[in-house]
C-alpha cells in the first residue's frame, strides 16, 4: 500500500502540468458543431449553417438582456420618480395640499374653509325702534390661502383672500364737498394677508407686507378654530385689525425655547388694504409668558391634552396722529389669559381703548369677555358658555354699551374638516340715546369645510 501512494506520488511530480491556455475558450454550441463536423457527421454546407444560426441565436439572447436590464431600469427609476413625487404632494386635514421642490428649497401650501350661516335675532319691540325679528343666510366666510418657503426655508410667505368679500363703502362728494358714502350691494374679494416672513431663528422673526396687528389673543385666533360661531363683541372695538406694515416676532427662553413670546411692528393704521393718509402710524406690542409650554392659538381642546397649558399675554397699541388730517390718536391696552387641560379651555380678556384729541371729554371704553369650553365627547362635541361686555365713558347715557351672554355647541363631523355650531342668547346694544337702544334674542347657525 505505501509503495503504491509513493509511486503516484512520484508521478505526479514528474508529470508537467498543462500550461494555461489564457485564450477565450468558443461557446459550447460552436464546440460541439465543430465537433461534429471533424468527425464526419455533418457536411460543410450544414455546419456552415449551424454556425450561422448559433450566432443568431446568441446575438437574439444578448439583445433580449439588455432588454430585460433597460426593463428593469426603468422600472426602477419610475420606481423612485413615484417614491419623489409621493414626498412633493402631500395633504394634511385642515392644512389643505402641499407641493414642494425636489431640494424642498421651494414650497406651495394650498387651503382653505368656508364658513356658510343662518342667524335669526327676535329684537324686543319698543316704541322708538319697533324691530321685530330677522333672519337671513349667508356666507359669513370663503376663504382661500396659499404658503410656503422660496429661495430658502427661512424664507416664508403667505396669501390669503376672503372670495366671500365685504360691501365697499364709495365716499361721494358734490362739487368738492363730501355728502357721505355709498354702500355696493355687491360684495367684493379681499386681500386679507399678503406677507413674506424671515425666520432668521426661533427669536427673531421679520415679517413685511399686510397681516394682524399683534394684539388680543382672541383676534389672532384664526376663525376656523373658534369655538363659537364668531368672536366676541369686544373684538371690532379693540382690536388692531389687519395692517399693512413690519414687525420684529420671536419666541425665546425656556426648556422648549417657548418661554417667551414676543411681538412688536408698525403698521399704517388706516385698515385693510389702505395706505397711510398722514405720518402718524400705529405702534403695537405684544408679549406673553408661556409657563408650561407654547400654547396654540386656538379654541378648545377637542382632544382632551393631558398636559395642562397656560398664556398669561399684555398688548397694546397707539395709532399717531401728526395733525393732518381729523382723526384723533388713539390707543388701546389689553391683556388675556388663556388656560388648557383635560377637555377643558378658559380664555379671558380685559381692554381700555381711548381717544386723544386734547379734550376733557375724550370718549373711551372699556370691556372683557370670559368663556369656557368643555369637551363633551373627544374629537366630537364641545359645549361652550361666553359672557362679554363694552362701556363707554364719556359718550352720553351712562348705559351706553353692548352685551352678549351665549352658549354654543359644536359637532365635529370630522374632526379638523367638517363641523356644525349653533350659538344662542341674549344680545344687547345701548347707544348714547336709549331711544335708539336693541335688546333682543339671536340664533346662529353655521357649518364650517376645510380643505
Amino acid at each position: 500500500m505505501l509503495a503504491r501512494t509513493a509511486l503516484i506520488l512520484l508521478c505526479l511530480m514528474v508529470t508537467p502540468l498543462p500550461s494555461q491556455d489564457t485564450r477565450p475558450k468558443p461557446p459550447i454550441e460552436v464546440r460541439i458543431i465543430e465537433t461534429l463536423f471533424t468527425n464526419k457527421v455533418i457536411t460543410p454546407e450544414q455546419r456552415e449553417d449551424l454556425l450561422r444560426s448559433a450566432d443568431e441565436m446568441r446575438r437574439e439572447e444578448a439583445f433580449e438582456s439588455i432588454r430585460t436590464q433597460e426593463l428593469a431600469a426603468a422600472l426602477k427609476a419610475l420606481e423612485e420618480r413615484t417614491q419623489e413625487v409621493g414626498a412633493r404632494l402631500q395633504h394634511k386635514p385642515s392644512k389643505g395640499f402641499r407641493f414642494s421642490s425636489a431640494d424642498d428649497l421651494y414650497s406651495l401650501g394650498v387651503s382653505g374653509f368656508l364658513q356658510l350661516g343662518f342667524n335669526w335675532t327676535n329684537w324686543e319691540r319698543n316704541p322708538w325702534t319697533n324691530h321685530g325679528s330677522e333672519s337671513s343666510f349667508g356666507v359669513e366666510k370663503a376663504r382661500i390661502e396659499f404658503a410656503g418657503h422660496v429661495f430658502e426655508k427661512w424664507v416664508r410667505y403667505r396669501v390669503l383672500f376672503d372670495v366671500a368679500g365685504d360691501e365697499p363703502a364709495t365716499p361721494v362728494q358734490v362739487f368738492g364737498v363730501p355728502v357721505g358714502t355709498f354702500d355696493a350691494e355687491a360684495r367684493f374679494a379681499e386681500l386679507k394677508e399678503a406677507s413674506v416672513d424671515l425666520a432668521f431663528d426661533d427669536a427673531l422673526h421679520l415679517k413685511l407686507g399686510q397681516f394682524k396687528v399683534p394684539y388680543s389673543r382672541h383676534f389672532l385666533t384664526g376663525s376656523s378654530t373658534q369655538l363659537f360661531v364668531a368672536r366676541s363683541v369686544t373684538d371690532n372695538i379693540f382690536k388692531g385689525g389687519r395692517q399693512p406694515g413690519l414687525m420684529l416676532h420671536g419666541a425665546t427662553c425656556g426648556a422648549s425655547d417657548d418661554f417667551i413670546e414676543y411681538a412688536v411692528g408698525a403698521f399704517n393704521g388706516e385698515g385693510e388694504n389702505a395706505a397711510n393718509n398722514d405720518e402718524g402710524l400705529l405702534y403695537a406690542g405684544r408679549v406673553v409668558v408661556n409657563p408650561f409650554g407654547a400654547l396654540p392659538y386656538e379654541d378648545g381642546d377637542l382632544g382632551q391634552s393631558d398636559r395642562f397649558r397656560a398664556a398669561l399675554g399684555l398688548n397694546a397699541w397707539r395709532h399717531a396722529d401728526d395733525g393732518h388730517v381729523a382723526d384723533p390718536a388713539r390707543s388701546s391696552i389689553g391683556a388675556d389669559l388663556a388656560l388648557r387641560f383635560s377637555g377643558w379651555h378658559l380664555l379671558g380678556e380685559w381692554h381700555r381703548t381711548a381717544l386723544h384729541s386734547g379734550s376733557a371729554l375724550d370718549p373711551s371704553a372699556h370691556g372683557a369677555f370670559v368663556q369656557l369650553g368643555c369637551t363633551l365627547l373627544e374629537d366630537t362635541l364641545e359645549l361652550g358658555l361666553r359672557s362679554a361686555e363694552i362701556a363707554w365713558d364719556e359718550n352720553g347715557n351712562g348705559d351706553s354699551g353692548r352685551r352678549e351672554h351665549l352658549v354654543v355647541l359644536g359637532w365635529h363631523l370630522k374632526p379638523e374638516k367638517w363641523k356644525l355650531q349653533a350659538d344662542f342668547g341674549r344680545i344687547e346694544d345701548h347707544q348714547g340715546d336709549s331711544e335708539d337702544n336693541l335688546d333682543g334674542w339671536r340664533l346662529r347657525l353655521q357649518m364650517q369645510v376645510l380643505f
